[in-house]
């Protein structure tokens, strides 16, 4: 049913694969994402089709990795190991204390650090929800 709000065409006519919902008459392509807000209003189906066995593309097979190799050994390159000239590197800390409040940074300790060139302090600031789940002082 879903796909049919979106795609203009009957349920068989429209075909998920690789992240996308197409209609199989216009071609249109619509991503899981913009189907995601209609999907949430929907009443689930009583009589939903699941694919078939021979329909699956992951489950039950073997996946190829082609960096595998490097992978357990530890030397394949990540983007954060990438290195360039003059590339800097930003560092971060918070308080401790959940709630609290920075008292003060010896930034004469910190810039002895070989290669710092810089302190920056970031002052606090309010957000109504935050990764813990309410700001008790907003």
């Amino acid at each position: 049913m879903l796909p049919r709000l979106k795609c203009g065409g009957a349920e068989n006519e429209c075909r998920a694969d690789k992240h996308f919902v197409t209609n199989q008459n216009n071609q249109q392509i619509l991503g899981y994402g913009e189907l995601a807000g209609l999907a949430a209003n929907q009443a689930v189906s009583e009589n939903v089709v699941l694919k078939s066995k021979a329909e699956y593309k992951y489950i039950g097979r073997d996946l190829a990795c082609h960096n595998q190799d490097k992978i357990v050994v530890g030397k394949l390159t990540y983007g954060i190991d990438t290195k360039l000239p003059s590339l800097k590197y930003a560092a971060f800390t918070h308080c401790r204390v959940l709630g609290g409040k920075l008292k003060s940074i010896d930034e004469t300790a910190l810039m002895k650090i070989t290669g710092m060139s810089n302190v920056i302090e970031i002052p606090h600031f309010n957000v109504p929800f935050g990764s813990i789940g309410s700001c008790r002082n907003c």
